[in-house]
């Protein structure tokens, strides 16, 4: 799409040799065990804390927001799903994300189902994390990263980050996405 740079950097894991990984393993043993008592105290003011101020977000309380984009004749709504009314099949995503749900006036397609709650609003359209159900509903295939554009309200798929944690930071016109999975991880830049 135009105005729109993405760069993704693939990240591989080094291969340690045998002899290596056992001194090194030795190592983190010995200063764990230094350092263990500090750790316990880590935990301990910790909890306190999150006792205090949680972090996880209230998403019940979250009102509905309008966002209306360079366009007169496109509306977008968005809210929060409920915990009483998440599907079953989206319980993992729910608890980790968030979900929402969209409508748009006039309708368009594209914004049908559940989304999770990476939501980056740029001048030029919207970065949204879709997720894809099977024909029957029932189980997840992908949830890909989505950049559905203002001007002729068409998207473009990024990289499907299901079954990745990931992390974003910086600002909606210059963000990096930090991607861990099991067997790979990679780093998402998104320009204008």
């Amino acid at each position: 799409m135009e105005g729109l740079n993405i760069y993704i950097n693939k990240i591989k894991s080094s291969q340690q040799s045998g002899m290596l990984g056992v001194l090194v393993l030795l190592l983190l043993i010995i200063v764990g065990l230094l350092l263990l008592p500090f750790f316990i105290l880590f935990l301990i003011f910790g909890a306190i804390y999150n006792l205090l101020s949680p972090s996880k977000k209230n998403y019940d309380n979250t009102p509905s927001t309008f966002v209306v984009r360079n366009s007169a004749e496109l509306e977008i709504e968005y809210k929060w799903v409920k915990p009483d009314n998440v599907p079953e099949n989206l319980l993992s995503i729910y608890e980790e994300r968030g979900i929402m749900i969209f409508k748009t006036n006039p309708y368009l397609k594209f914004f049908d189902g559940y989304f999770t709650d990476f939501k980056v609003e740029r001048d030029d359209g919207i970065f949204l994390q879709k997720v894809i159900f099977d024909t029957n509903n029932q189980e997840i295939l992908s949830a890909p990263l989505f950049f559905f554009k203002y001007e002729d309200l068409k998207t473009e798929e990024i990289v499907d980050l299901y079954g990745y944690e990931y992390d974003s930071k910086g600002n909606p016109d210059d963000f990096l996405i930090s991607a861990y999975g099991t067997d790979q991880n990679f780093e998402i830049r998104l320009t204008k």
